[in-house]
């Protein structure tokens, strides 16, 4: 007999289990589609594939509140070379019930799904330039940035991303790995500050300067990256400036990268940290 691998969970009043059937299937392309905020045939989650999807193995998961659907998440397998790990390609939230934890929660369900079925490694894409999800990512889950992707998906004209290019960070969750433990254990480090890290050695890589961003050339061994505070809002505001953003931030993080920094984690007042070589900046 095989050992029992994971197909639910709870957390506190959140149950969170897997999809299997096509009414869920549904329900989780509706949530979806609302927190993307696209027209109403066009969910970023292809309600026809799940039910292939989840046969062949893939994560397909709702989190529910009282018998309600209030997250979702997609992912399916992949390879680093010969290694199976999974790529999670869809998260979301109903936009009624964020900011209670349950992208947290649905992230912990993934990786207990993940080492239940002896995969220890899970990748996504973020838009490196949404301080929320560096923050989501890279300091409460521990990931780190590892690639740069140039307009990854292309223009998708959803409330979100308003047809700035699609860059994406792609995130390297390694589920056994120290930043992760510490980051999803009882007592998380606290951020520190970026002046904190300038005074250590650090230096400026990007800068905001009166809310337009300065590239400043370096080659520190730790660099700091400043984003926009809500570069959602400021793509409705002033498109323009959101572009110079982008184009900041891309030049900046291509650098550290191609240096062989990672990305992560965050300071406490919102600027992204990259690090050179295995050191990932836990201290922070």
């Amino acid at each position: 007999m095989s050992d029992p691998v994971t197909s639910q969970m709870v957390i506190g009043d959140v149950v969170l289990r897997d999809l299997t059937t096509l009414p869920d299937f549904a329900t989780a392309g509706e949530l979806i589609r609302r927190v993307w905020g696209t027209a109403p045939d066009r969910s970023p989650l292809n309600v026809q594939q799940l039910p292939a999807m989840a046969h062949a193995g893939c994560q397909i998961s709702g989190a529910f509140l009282g018998g309600e659907m209030v997250g979702a998440t997609m992912a399916f397998l992949g390879l680093e070379g010969r290694t199976t790990i999974l790529h999670s390609h869809v998260t979301g939230v109903a936009p009624d019930h964020q900011g209670r934890g349950l992208g947290i929660a649905l992230k912990r369900y993934q990786r207990q799904w993940c080492l239940d079925r002896g995969i220890g490694v899970v990748t996504w894409t973020f838009d490196p330039l949404v301080l929320a999800n560096d923050r989501f990512n890279l300091v409460r889950l521990g990931a780190r940035g590892v690639a740069y992707l140039r307009d990854f998906y292309g223009r998708m004209g959803d409330e979100l991303n308003r047809d700035d290019p699609t860059d994406r960070l792609v995130a390297r969750w390694v589920l056994d790995a120290p930043e992760v433990l510490a980051a999803l254990g009882p007592d998380p480090t606290a951020p520190v500050a970026a002046a904190d890290l300038l005074a250590r050695g650090a230096d400026v890589a990007v800068i905001d300067d009166e809310g337009l961003p300065v590239v400043c050339a370096t080659s520190a061994p730790t660099r700091l990256v400043a984003v926009p505070t809500d570069v959602v809002a400021l793509r409705r505001a002033d498109p323009e400036r959101s572009a110079r953003w982008r184009m900041a931030v891309r030049e900046a993080l291509e650098a550290a990268l191609a240096d062989g920094h990672v990305v992560g984690p965050v300071t406490a007042d919102g600027v992204l940290i990259t690090v050179a070589g295995s050191d990932t900046g836990s201290e922070a």
